[in-house]
């Protein structure tokens, strides 16, 4: 189960990075376009801030329940 946790702490980073780029992006767009609203994309991408905290929270869980039962004596 490690490779999986693996990866999916990397998507979950990936998908946080890309939110966060969209935020800052969305703050930034009026500022640089003079008052110009943001690309509806970038209003869609917004949200894999919160799925990508989400998917690695849930990773990070189940990547502790697995050492859990590993261990045990």
């Amino acid at each position: 189960m490690g490779k999986s946790v693996s990866v999916a702490v990397s998507v979950s980073i990936a998908l946080f990075a890309i939110g966060l780029i969209a935020i800052a992006a969305l703050f930034l767009t009026p500022l640089l376009a003079h008052g110009a609203t943001a690309p509806t994309w970038v209003y869609a991408l917004t949200p894999l801030t919160p799925i990508g905290f989400l998917v690695g929270v849930v990773a990070a869980v189940l990547g502790g329940r697995a050492g859990d039962h590993e261990q045990a004596p």
